[in-house]
């Protein structure tokens, strides 16, 4: 473990694959001492990078020593009750972000913050400090996120 020192210092970072190799996203990972992945994603798999599937990225992450944490169901952009979707089948990620199981969520990840370098693996937003960060898949208080998280984005070999 090798936890923040200070408050300000207590991140959630960042990090998708992109269509790099394995090791490519598990040398990303080691270069910036994260611990843990946690995966956002609704459904952990896709259908282009099978490498990043979760049964597979698991192991992989394992061997570098590095915990997989899955926190779709809490936290990722596809929410399963239709209560969180308008009429035009839309996520009201207004509704999302106030839903018990959310804030369960964001409750683990402030604790795993407190005792672990974690990134976050996926396209939807996941939350430090208590809301969201910002992402391409919701669109979700952007401008409030970036005022208040602390998150590193880092994506690519030359981060």
């Amino acid at each position: 473990m090798t936890a923040p020192s200070a408050p300000d210092q207590r991140r959630v970072y960042t990090i998708g694959h992109s269509n790099h190799e394995e090791q490519t996203f598990l040398d990303l990972l080691l270069r910036h001492g994260i611990e843990v992945v946690a995966d956002v994603r609704s459904q952990p798999y896709s259908k282009y990078t099978t490498q990043f599937n979760s049964d597979q990225i698991k192991p992989a992450l394992a061997g570098a020593g590095i915990n997989y944490v899955f926190l779709g169901r809490e936290l990722g952009g596809r929410p399963d009750d239709p209560e969180f979707y308008d009429a035009e089948g839309r996520v009201r990620y207004d509704r999302v972000a106030e839903s018990p199981l959310f804030r369960q969520g964001i409750e683990r990840v402030e604790k795993g913050i407190q005792k672990f370098r974690v990134a976050r693996r996926g396209l939807p937003r996941l939350a430090a400090a208590t809301t969201w960060l910002p992402s391409r898949n919701s669109p979700v208080e952007t401008r409030r996120a970036r005022r208040r998280t602390n998150a590193c984005p880092y994506s690519s070999p030359r981060a």
